[in-house]
């Protein structure tokens, strides 16, 4: 990898942010389970680096079991948990597993954009 040299000031392009960080772009999540659909925007997932973001809303699952499955090498190292809110207005949680199970707690509509974790 070619080495980038930062001047006080400047910016980032595009290219120079893919050296650093090699960036997946957005993929779009394909396959549910447990009953689990795509809400109002569909799950996506993203890693920069060794950085996944998970975006977009699910519903209509069962509660604590997978919704969907991150691929390798876009999973944790260990369990992880993050706060969500459904669309009800209700505090959840969802686990991402090392295993790349995303399991929400609850049944309704719930958001993914909280959901931000590094891998190895």
């Amino acid at each position: 990898m070619a080495a980038i040299t930062f001047t006080a000031g400047s910016t980032l392009t595009a290219a120079q942010m893919n050296q650093i960080g090699q960036d997946s772009d957005w993929i779009t999540v394909g396959a549910f389970t447990n009953s689990w659909v795509a809400g109002s925007r569909a799950p996506q997932y993203r890693k920069v680096g060794t950085r996944v973001t998970i975006i977009g809303i699910i519903q209509s699952g069962t509660a604590g079991n997978a919704a969907f499955t991150l691929p390798a090498g876009y999973r944790p190292t260990s369990n992880v948990v993050f706060p969500t809110c459904s669309s009800a207005g209700v505090s959840n949680t969802i686990q991402v597993a090392s295993t790349g199970a995303i399991s929400p707690n609850g049944t309704s509509t719930t958001a993914l954009d909280s959901i931000s974790f590094y891998t190895d």
